[in-house]
């Protein structure tokens, strides 16, 4: 890597920094989860909201703790490489994934994640 480029990366990394984005790793799951959160509320459109279903919605487990936490089922993955990346799966694994004060629905989108 040259010098120009170095300097480069250093000053976006600064930039960065100043306007609190969020490393690209956190960024994502972010994302996921305020999708999640949108699918669960209403506001997602329903070709994604069907994605989110809860666990207490079947049946055979609406008396467990997860459907009383507001856990959402959890598909399996086909395939180890691209199953687990596509929404279907990583939504509800990451809304699973939460802390449990972090998915009230009660609670408005902006104060979830606040502190996120």
């Amino acid at each position: 890597m040259t010098n120009r480029i170095r300097r480069h990366i250093g000053v976006l990394g600064r930039k960065a920094e100043r306007l609190h984005w969020l490393p690209v790793p956190e960024r994502i799951t972010f994302k996921l989860a305020t999708l999640a959160y949108k699918c669960i509320s209403g506001r997602a459109p329903d070709y994604l909201a069907r994605m989110c279903t809860g666990v207490e919605s079947v049946e055979a487990r609406a008396r467990l703790r997860s459907a009383a936490a507001g856990k959402l089922l959890q598909p399996t993955a086909d395939t180890v490489t691209v199953g687990r990346r596509g929404f279907y799966y990583a939504g509800p694994a990451t809304w699973n994934s939460l802390p449990s004060h972090m998915n009230d629905m009660s609670m408005s989108l902006s104060i979830v994640f606040a502190n996120y």
